[in-house]
């Protein structure tokens, strides 16, 4: 088939349009051809406004590259994508992609290799509530009924000659609205690609040095700049005795995570362990506790387990969709109890997680203890707090201690758990609290999960406690963050943040 990639890079009024900033010292336009090039998509055309025109010149590194100038006079979507007619009889189909996102390029192969002609990309929502769509049985709809959920479309879509051909004829009779708009009302059918965690970043002026920029290009930057395709097929081929058919890398911070579909066609995910894990986590404690959870069904029992390595083979939950710092709140109820669930179960771990040990245990590890300014003078001050938190009398109980968004796996209705890696047992309270403050609760969603979860309101002691865990995590994960910079995984911004928070909460307490 032949491709053609049309990349929309109009509106973009600023001082310098957004396409044209850059990133690790490589312009988003640039990352965006690079992808789709990657997927030997040689027909490409940049639209960009008339005003802009010279702002892409010179700029983008691929001669044969089409940089098509639109009149300016107009600002909406349909009028960036068909006021020039980019259409060709000779074309199959056209990959269209919005020019201020990042994103993982396996996007582009999904779009391509779908069975219909007319295609959106979709996952988990997690920006801007206008992106919100609702997906029923694989298509687009309009509506709401008890089969749909809520998802978010990105501004990637592969249509056809005809639906593109649709969409200019709409243009020229005068429409003014969002191609995106005017292809999911369109009586053309039009499917959806839904890619479950994927790695995608809205890229602005103001966003090229936050929090969520950085990690996404960590998160990305892993994803292929360590993938050795040899390495997981001989893992997988040698302890689960299959032959594998196809590999894909997943994401993750720390570990190195694979998508992989054996001959029979069933779905495992294979962990790899990240660079600096091996001297602060204990695999066999996590093993036991791994297998514990999967009894209790909160997590999925893994196929392989090695003590030796940390190497992990699990089946794919079928139908997964994690979880993210907005769709968490959406799955407060779940989440809730099966932490619950987990806190009150009867197969319990079989080491203490103790506070105490783990600031200790990182603390000592650091080299450089003015990686951070004043990290070393908290120190002291932490050990006081510590010591103030355990004149307080509680249960201990099993706990994952990680309980990021990403953690939490929904499907077809059920709730799992999964990566036990800093699991035992603990205060149940810091469970709670790492999720509120890894999803950034507010004081509302907090109330609703801790109703939830006590079914009643805490007591004093229970809130001095929530209270004392999240400064207690801020901290060690801000040890943590120092110790895997110094192993050469750089950590440095993630870490920052987690240390200007608990300075913040501490002078709160």
């Amino acid at each position: 088939m032949k491709n053609k990639a049309i990349i929309l890079c109009a509106n973009q009024k600023h001082n310098k349009p957004v396409s044209c900033l850059s990133f690790q010292g490589q312009l988003v336009i640039n990352k965006i051809i690079e992808d789709v090039k990657f997927h030997n998509i040689e027909l490409i055309d940049v639209v960009v406004d008339d005003y802009n025109y010279e702002c892409f010149i010179g700029k983008v590194n691929d001669p044969n590259v089409n940089i098509i100038p639109i009149s300016s006079i107009k600002n909406f979507s349909l009028h960036t994508l068909c006021s020039y007619d980019l259409s060709d009889p000779c074309i199959d189909s056209y990959i269209i992609i919005d020019g201020n996102i990042l994103f993982d390029r396996k996007a582009i192969d999904v779009l391509l290799n779908s069975n219909n002609s007319n295609s959106v990309l979709v996952t988990n929502s997690r920006y801007e509530e206008n992106h919100m769509i609702n997906v029923s049985n694989d298509f687009l709809s309009v509506g709401v009924n008890d089969k749909e959920t809520y998802k978010e479309y990105l501004g990637l879509f592969k249509v056809s000659n005809d639906l593109y051909k649709y969409l200019f004829e709409s243009y020229v009779s005068g429409n003014e609205c969002s191609f995106d708009k005017k292809i999911i009302d369109s009586d053309y059918l039009v499917s959806t690609c839904y890619l479950d965690d994927f790695l995608w970043f809205e890229v602005s002026n103001k966003s090229l040095n936050t929090e969520e920029i950085n990690d996404f290009l960590l998160r990305l930057n892993r994803l292929y700049a360590t993938f050795d395709n040899n390495e997981v097929l001989n893992i997988f081929e040698k302890n689960i005795n299959k032959k594998v058919t196809l590999i894909e890398p997943l994401g993750g911070m720390t570990n190195k995570n694979f998508l992989v579909t054996d001959c029979c066609n069933s779905k495992y995910v294979v962990r790899i362990p990240g660079v600096g894990t091996d001297s602060i986590i204990n695999r066999t404690n996590e093993k036991h506790n791994t297998y514990a959870a999967s009894i209790s069904n909160i997590d999925i029992k893994p196929s392989y387990f090695s003590t030796i390595n940390g190497v992990k083979i699990t089946p794919y939950i079928d139908g997964a969709e994690t979880l993210n710092r907005k769709t968490v709140k959406e799955n407060i109820l779940s989440c809730s109890f099966l932490l619950k669930r987990l806190h009150e179960g009867n197969n319990l771990f079989n080491n203490l997680f103790s506070i105490n040990n783990e600031i200790d245990s990182y603390y000592h590890k650091i080299k450089n203890k003015d990686f951070y300014d004043d990290l070393d003078v908290f120190y002291p001050i932490v050990k006081q707090l510590i010591s103030e938190y355990n004149k307080v009398d509680f249960n201990y109980c099993s706990c994952h201690n990680d309980t990021v968004p990403e953690n939490f796996i929904k499907s077809n209705g059920d709730m799992y758990l999964i990566d036990w890696e800093y699991s035992g047992l603990n205060d149940p309270l810091w469970d709670l609290a790492a999720l509120y403050l890894e999803a950034d609760f507010n004081s509302y969603e907090i109330e609703q999960s801790l109703f939830c979860y006590f079914n009643r309101k805490i007591t004093d002691d229970e809130l001095f406690r929530l209270n004392c865990c999240y400064i207690f995590q801020d901290y060690l994960w801000a040890l943590w963050s120092v110790v895997k910079s110094e192993s050469g995984s750089d950590h440095y911004d993630y870490g920052l943040g987690r240390f200007e928070r608990f300075k913040a909460k501490l002078n709160e307490i």
